[in-house]
């Protein structure tokens, strides 16, 4: 495969790992080696499971208040996110979440 062939290959797993299943699979395959390891793919699937993890404790915080109308306002915002995240990925822009990004980061080493 060639050169740029290879990078668009790598921005579309970037870009795929905000899609959830695709995060923990694609830190899965680089751990075992059956995807080359990229350090931006990694970065871009733990932020996503960060992001996943954030998202399911103030879901939970909002249901134990009976917050359930922020809830899908939440949701909304987090599917922006999501597709946001998705974008700037697949454009090969690294955008960084202020505290999660960080925290991405360190898992994949950059």
């Amino acid at each position: 495969m060639t050169n740029a062939g290879n990078e668009q290959s790598l921005k579309l797993w970037a870009a795929a790992c905000y899609l959830f299943p695709v995060a923990l699979f694609s830190i899965v395959f680089q751990a075992i080696g059956a995807i080359p390891k990229n350090k931006k793919v990694l970065f871009h699937a733990w932020q996503c499971v960060s992001i996943l993890a954030v998202a399911m404790v103030a879901i939970l915080v909002f249901e134990i208040f009976n917050l359930f109308f922020m809830i899908n306002l939440f949701c909304l915002a987090w599917l922006a996110c999501l597709v946001f995240l998705a974008f700037k990925a697949y454009t090969g822009n690294e955008f960084r979440l202020p505290i999660l990004g960080a925290f991405a980061a360190a898992r994949a080493g950059l």
